[in-house]
């Protein structure tokens, strides 16, 4: 029988890995419910990014990026740090190799109320 997950999430995931990104099991997963942000792997991210910043920086950061996703600003300000080349960068636009790809799939679900005219 064909279903969404036999035509669109398991196709959609095999991609994905074939692009070099890396599938995120929810199963035994710790992350940020609010950001959707596994932080171990935050960290774990910046660190090799940012190699002379400490953790305890990196666990600062990832705070004040969490009450800045909260903005109603629609993410400019999150799109100011994503371009930041001063301080702790999230992406190192040198050394492109460093950025590490992964994935978890949302699927999002829209339910139409029905209306008679």
């Amino acid at each position: 029988m064909f279903n969404e997950d036999s035509r669109v999430k398991i196709p959609t995931i095999l991609h994905l890995c074939r692009l070099g990104y890396e599938y995120l099991s929810l199963k035994n997963a710790k992350w940020d419910k609010e950001t959707n942000v596994f932080p171990e792997i935050f960290e774990r991210s910046l660190s090799r990014i940012n190699p002379n910043v400490e953790v305890g920086d990196i666990r600062r950061y990832y705070k004040d990026l969490s009450l800045m996703l909260e903005n109603e600003d629609l993410g400019r300000e999150f799109f100011g740090k994503l371009k930041q080349q001063t301080g702790i960068k999230l992406i190192d636009f040198v050394i492109i190799a460093l950025f590490i790809l992964f994935f978890r799939p949302i699927i999002t679900v829209f339910a139409a109320q029905k209306t008679s005219f």
